[in-house]
């Protein structure tokens, strides 16, 4: 009786340790993808758009101008020196908007 009794229990113990061994590979199979999906997602190029906002007609730099690719939210403003540094991962081609307060937005291409 006892040989059949330890049997079933190293019956037990052996299922409880493949179902706890399954679960660890389950585990480590799902951020195994998770780390794949990630780096593909980082593939995409980073396009990178400098530049500076000036007065027309003075040509002096114009501060806290909302530079923003139309129809999306991507967007930064000028600094006091007119400059700007917009990174997105939207493709080309896009139009940017420049606006500020007081006076009318316009379009580059």
């Amino acid at each position: 009786m006892s040989f059949l009794y330890n049997t079933i229990n190293a019956f037990r113990i052996d299922s409880l340790v493949r179902k706890k061994r399954f679960k660890q590979v389950l585990f480590l199979s799902l951020i195994q993808l998770t780390v794949y999906q990630f780096s593909l997602s980082q593939t995409v190029t980073l396009i990178e758009i400098s530049g500076q906002v000036t007065d027309q007609e003075k040509k002096t730099p114009l501060s806290d101008v909302s530079v923003l690719i139309k129809g999306t939210v991507t967007g930064t403003t000028t600094n006091s020196n007119g400059s700007f540094v917009l990174r997105t991962k939207t493709k080309l081609p896009f139009t940017l908007v420049f606006s500020s307060i007081g006076s009318n937005s316009r379009n580059w291409k």
